[in-house]
């Protein structure tokens, strides 16, 4: 789904409890929704990683911000 239009989605290690915790901090902050979130084994964040030129498996939280569908970059 193309972005229509400033988007900032967090990807996080799904595997990783200090990830998921840290997930569960921002929503709870975020009552705006400013956020979306994927994890980086699911497919969007297989393809997100790939399309910021990320590595594959990455032990953290990264926020990506796409303002054009086809150019996301890491923040």
């Amino acid at each position: 789904m193309p972005p229509t239009e400033s988007t900032a989605i967090i990807l996080f290690d799904g595997v990783c409890n200090f990830c998921c915790s840290s997930v569960q901090f921002i929503i709870a902050r975020d009552p705006a929704q400013r956020f979306t979130f994927a994890s980086q084994q699911s497919d969007r964040g297989k393809q997100l990683l790939a399309d910021a030129k990320l590595p594959s498996s990455m032990d953290t939280l990264s926020l990506i911000h796409i303002s054009e569908p086809t150019r996301p970059r890491l923040i």
